[in-house]
């Protein structure tokens, strides 16, 4: 969800669209709303998003200002320290996430393509904020299994939808009690022939309480 919310993840223009049902209306108008009352990220993530709608092969993967704030007041609010983000892409939502953790929070990242993880790795090098960004390259599913039981705190899922599944169970497995799953889902729009993206959020209360099947 990029700044310009006038047009969709995949690039075609709201504008001169046929509006099909009342909650295509309504979904248009949220999104322009919730745009036009976000405030402007740090000029270096405003950077970010700016390469990446111009000069990536894939714009509408960036996460964006709207969902990059929704993911800093989650952290600011639960004071959450340890946090994972799965699918680096050009490392706009870890570096949102690293700059509202404390100081001695932790954000691993993790990208499985290499062209990618140089370009996010860059935009850390030059953040003040870098520091607490740990980027791992490879598989996320295998890193995942790698990491220790209920000891991370938040988790955002926005990798490969084929795999959702997988990483559900591994986030599940390596958040604590009280902690956070976040998932980008893509919603295709067949009859507009666009797509709009939304958050999903899972909240743990106990590991005992939870049903999981």
């Amino acid at each position: 969800m990029g700044k310009n919310s006038s047009e969709y993840a995949d690039g075609q223009q709201e504008t001169g669209k046929a509006i099909h049902s009342f909650m295509d209306m309504v979904a248009g108008e949220a999104e322009q709303y919730a745009a036009d009352h976000t405030s402007p990220m740090s000029p270096l993530l405003e950077e970010i998003e700016d390469y990446t709608l111009n000069k990536t092969e894939s714009p509408s993967w960036l996460t964006g200002r709207i969902e990059g704030r929704f993911l800093q007041l989650i952290i600011v609010l639960s004071g959450f320290r340890n946090v994972i983000d799965i699918g680096t892409f050009t490392g706009y939502s870890a570096l949102a996430m690293a700059e509202s953790i404390p100081p001695d929070g932790k954000v691993l990242t993790i990208e499985h393509n290499s062209a990618n993880a140089d370009i996010a790795q860059g935009f850390f090098d030059r953040s003040p904020q870098g520091y607490k960004i740990n980027l791992q390259r490879g598989e996320a599913i295998n890193i995942l299994k790698s990491l220790p039981p209920e000891a991370t705190d938040l988790v955002f899922i926005d990798a490969d939808k084929a795999n959702y599944l997988a990483y559900y169970h591994e986030s599940m497995r390596i958040l604590r009690k009280g902690g956070l799953i976040v998932s980008d889902i893509i919603q295709t729009r067949n009859m507009l022939g666009s797509s709009r993206r939304c958050l999903n959020l899972i909240k743990i209360p106990t590991k005992v309480q939870l049903s999981d099947p």
